[in-house]
């Protein structure tokens, strides 16, 4: 995500105005199709860009690929560079481009927080079993959505770029629209052979949410947030019990 495109030749506001536009145009769409990612971190890392351009003339560069179209920026992927020397004509032009970019930046992100947030609050994550075990990391979660029955496992593991940061990945083991016996499918993957008896999640995703938002770009993301952010409660839970 190269994110000091606005002082590449030519530092000129009309020319990177037309492309931010169309940048905008093609955000809209996405957004209106509810396809939150990787737009929703595309546009938080260029609005945090801009506003950091118009306070400090720095830019915000991503030192890491991030590994998954949903990953999170970390704070390990960022590094802060002054922004070069410039003649006067094309530091004009150059702050008429981040005051124009930063405006709208801000625009389409609270636009895209504000449905991140609401389609957030449209799924239910509850445990079903072995709660016991859930400083495992690793369980399942079963779900309906737009006709079929899914069944994934999930892992909490350490990113590759950051070890000191942990995230979930899922992994589909069910995809049908036939009923099935969600215990014999847990029972034969590899994991619960090797040690039985992990968490079970059951996902309750609101009515017609299905027939407007996308699966992989925005409900699996969400799930793995439920799920983080369920875990991480629980580690709170523990350690503030042993204090």
């Amino acid at each position: 995500m190269k994110t000091n495109w606005m002082i590449d030749e030519p530092i000129d506001f009309e020319y990177q105005k037309y492309k931010m536009l169309g940048y905008f145009q093609k955000m809209a769409q996405e957004l209106d199709d509810f396809k939150l990612y990787p737009h929703f971190q595309q546009i938080s890392l260029h609005y945090a860009n801009f506003s950091n351009l118009k306070g400090k003339d720095q830019y915000i560069n991503l030192v890491n690929e991030l590994e998954e179209i949903d990953d999170e920026i970390l704070l390990s992927d960022l590094e802060y560079k002054s922004v070069p020397d410039m003649s006067p004509q094309d530091y004009a032009e150059y702050r008429a481009i981040v005051d124009f970019g930063e405006e709208k930046f801000k625009e389409y992100f609270m636009v895209a927080k504000t449905i991140w947030q609401t389609l957030y609050e449209t799924i239910w994550l509850s445990l079903l079993e072995n709660d016991e075990e859930l400083k495992r990391g690793r369980g399942y979660v079963f779900f309906d959505y737009a006709g079929r029955k899914y069944l994934y496992r999930y892992e909490l593991k350490k990113f590759k770029r950051n070890k000191n940061e942990k995230k979930i990945i899922v992994t589909k083991l069910v995809d049908t629209t036939e009923s099935f016996d969600i215990g014999k499918e847990i029972t034969n993957d590899k994991y619960e052979l090797k040690k039985p008896g992990h968490p079970v999640f059951v996902l309750k995703i609101k009515d017609n949410t299905d027939s407007i938002v996308s699966l992989e770009q925005t409900i699996l993301p969400m799930i793995k947030r439920k799920i983080n952010s369920f875990l991480t409660q629980i580690v709170r839970g523990e350690k503030e019990k042993q204090l």
